[in-house]
């Protein structure tokens, strides 16, 4: 059953900043639930409203997306 955040909690001990990175409103609630932030993608398919309506903290089309705004988004 999704979603599972278990999938995140690897090495998070409050020391690490990290963020998640999905294209489904079930990623972005796993993420929540292992205290992570996403950033949605709109190439799997999902609504950009229901992305943002779930949480997602920032919204872009595709991967390629991200890493040319990658700079903004660490800042």
């Amino acid at each position: 059953m999704r979603p599972k955040p278990r999938a995140f909690i690897f090495d998070i001990d409050g020391t690490l900043d990290a963020v998640t990175v999905g294209d489904t409103r079930f990623d972005i609630e796993a993420a929540a639930k292992a205290g992570l932030a996403t950033i949605a993608l709109l190439c799997g398919g999902t609504a950009e409203n229901v992305l943002r309506k779930t949480g997602a903290i920032a919204i872009y089309r595709e991967p390629a997306d991200v890493l040319a705004h990658y700079d903004r988004l660490v800042a």
